[in-house]
């Protein structure tokens, strides 16, 4: 595996970003796969709040969201994945599948890290992967807040969405259009698809920029056109029966969770996936859920101080 790291002056005098610098290293087949985070708090809070980015981002999404966090007294990690941000990466697309990258997750988190009872944060593909281990691990976590994020299936199941053929066909062929794209796109703009997917905001080119940091160019951004192609579109594909045994799972997951999707979400709009969440996980019956309003995607960018403070209350109405 040919690996590949980022020069440091790529994230000099990033706008908003001025959190300390941390590594871990994951052993992989015989290398170190040398991961980056935030951390930030105090390390002996009672609370440790876990933000986890998805496509095509990095932490950089939650330069908003930290410092509030911190101020009510949380310790804060959020990770740049593998492939992303300041993290090690691979430059084969081959290199990328979606149990590496949850084992990689994992591995840092809680083997590596030793978080134990965490809040759990998590959006895009940053639900696709930690959803998982919620399924099959939970008593690494407290409470699980979810935004735009889901678990495919890869076609019509009676776990994830009930019914409604038409609808499931348009998010099919949403989901293939989008993976052909970020697969043959020339050079794959990263900052420009942040600012598409911060809908509601006007990204400055600073911050355009920042999003483009990671990515000095095409070699670097492999990860960047992996990640839509593990989508898991083929019913009966071994990432499929994961996640259909994980929605199973899922539904005895007791402790809090909630789910707070943007308003004007492309990507989960379509179908309603936070409502099946909230039917189908035993832990988010009677919980507040919230839609967050005037926000696309991103909704980190577009709400960022909104998004803070619903996580705040949802630990406080969560006591553990």
């Amino acid at each position: 595996m040919e690996i590949i790291r980022t020069p440091a002056s790529r994230f000099e005098n990033l706008p908003g970003y001025t959190f300390t610098e941390n590594y871990l290293e994951i052993p992989f087949e015989g290398q170190q796969l040398r991961m980056h985070y935030v951390d930030e708090g105090n390390k002996d809070a009672k609370e440790t709040v876990v933000l986890l980015h998805g496509e095509p981002s990095w932490s950089y999404l939650y330069r908003k969201i930290i410092p509030p966090l911190v101020k009510a007294g949380h310790r804060v990690i959020a990770p740049d994945l593998i492939g992303f941000g300041k993290s090690d990466k691979p430059t084969n697309i081959k290199d990328y599948t979606y149990d590496r990258q949850e084992a990689w997750l994992r591995t840092a988190l809680f083997d590596i890290l030793g978080l134990k009872d965490v809040t759990l944060y998590a959006q895009d593909w940053g639900g696709l992967l930690s959803l998982r281990i919620v399924a099959f691990e939970p008593d690494h976590f407290a409470r699980v807040m979810i935004a735009n994020t889901g678990l495919p299936v890869g076609g019509k199941d009676s776990n994830f969405t009930p019914g409604d053929h038409p609808r499931l066909l348009m998010a099919t062929i949403g989901t293939k259009t989008w993976q052909a794209a970020a697969r043959w796109i020339p050079n794959f703009p990263v900052g420009k698809m942040a600012q598409l997917l911060a809908r509601e905001s006007k990204l400055t080119p600073e911050v355009i920029a920042a999003y483009d940091a990671p990515f000095p160019d095409d070699k670097y951004k492999a990860g960047v056109r992996a990640i839509p192609q593990l989508i898991p579109t083929d019913p009966n594909s071994p990432d499929t029966m994961r996640n259909r045994e994980a929605w199973r799972r899922l539904a005895e997951f007791d402790k809090p969770f909630r789910t707070a999707f943007s308003d004007k979400d492309d990507a989960t709009r379509i179908l309603p996936v936070d409502k099946h969440f909230q039917e189908h996980v035993k832990g988010a019956k009677g919980q507040r859920h919230v839609r967050i309003p005037n926000a696309g995607h991103f909704l980190q960018e577009d709400q960022g101080d909104l998004v803070a403070k619903e996580l705040n209350a949802f630990i406080k109405e969560n006591p553990r």
